[in-house]
């Protein structure tokens, strides 16, 4: 009840709860139990919106038991990472048994680390030159085609996260990623490696650091 019966003014910062995710048997157990005391209770549901997943499957499609294979999250979360497996989990389809083990966790990793990568090239250079980041415009075309890029990306991430579909906005970063990376970074290395910080240099700066924090 989160202190709905000691505290009600907090307890209504978090009703109802916009959305909720579980796996598809929670339909008859959590979901139902939660509907059912809320209404009892409050007269409306608990929650606005509800997504299921089928089950949790090992990567060669066995199931997980708790007394035979399966993989403790603790231990998952110190050889892969936390963030890696909530990218993993979130670009699973909803419509299909998601898919979970070690090989697939480093598959996802990987991802994530390519757009760690664009942000290690922008600080090696960005400590040793300073630049003062600006919104200003540049007249290069990769830096246009870069605010462009990006900004296609957020209208596309912003319809994904207001449809829940959580797949393709996965999808659509990893696209936005590699173009990025495989396109722009690789083209414009020479501006960012010559020695002195002149106009065009500070450009694709500007152009980079607002692409990475508009990504991330």
């Amino acid at each position: 009840t989160l202190g709905y019966f000691s505290d009600r003014s907090e307890w209504e910062k978090s009703f109802p709860a916009e959305w909720v995710i579980e796996m598809q048997e929670q339909v008859r157990l959590w979901f139902y139990s939660q509907l059912f005391m809320s209404v009892t209770i409050t007269g409306r549901a608990p929650y606005e919106n509800v997504q299921t997943n089928n089950w949790v499957l090992a990567e060669d499609g066995t199931k997980f038991s708790k007394t035979g294979f399966m993989i403790r999250f603790d231990e998952a979360a110190e050889k892969l990472g936390s963030d890696a497996i909530r990218y993993l989990f979130a670009g699973a389809s909803m419509a299909s048994d998601v898919r979970f083990g070690y090989k697939l966790g480093e598959g996802a990793r990987r991802k994530l680390l390519n757009f760690r990568n664009i942000f290690s090239f922008f600080m090696t250079y960005a400590e040793i030159d300073k630049p003062v980041i600006s919104m200003a415009e540049s007249s290069d075309v990769t830096d246009r085609w870069l605010k462009n890029r990006i900004d296609d990306f957020v209208l596309k991430a912003t319809t994904c996260y207001e449809k829940y579909n959580f797949a393709e906005l996965i999808r659509e970063f990893e696209l936005c990623t590699d173009d990025v990376s495989n396109w722009y970074v690789r083209i414009n290395r020479r501006r960012f490696w010559r020695n002195a910080l002149d106009a065009d240099k500070q450009n694709a700066y500007n152009a980079l650091f607002h692409a990475i924090k508009t990504m991330a």
